[in-house]
């Protein structure tokens, strides 16, 4: 069964500003957590933090809160995206 976002188009540019704002929005409180998420992206583009890595390090970030799990997800290239029981693993901190 495909996960709803393998369906979705790809994001484009403004998909990802508006995302990477909800999270520096979700984390207001904490700017170390949001500042550690611009870590993990900037060496996930400059090729020295692997797929599995970045999923790893996003669903510790990100722990309880699914919404910004399952937001990361669409811009996982395909094959390589979360599956729901990963998703549903990382929001609760496994």
């Amino acid at each position: 069964m495909a996960h709803p976002a393998e369906a979705a188009p790809p994001p484009v540019w403004s998909d990802a500003e508006s995302y990477v704002k909800s999270v520096k929005e979700e984390y207001v409180a904490q700017p170390y957590i949001y500042q550690e998420f611009l870590n993990v992206l900037n060496a996930w583009a400059g090729g020295s933090c692997p797929i599995p890595q970045v999923i790893s390090r996003v669903g510790q970030l990100f722990e309880g809160r699914r919404h910004l799990i399952e937001g990361f997800n669409m811009f996982l290239p395909e094959g390589k995206k979360m599956t729901q029981d990963t998703i549903d693993r990382l929001a609760q901190g496994e």
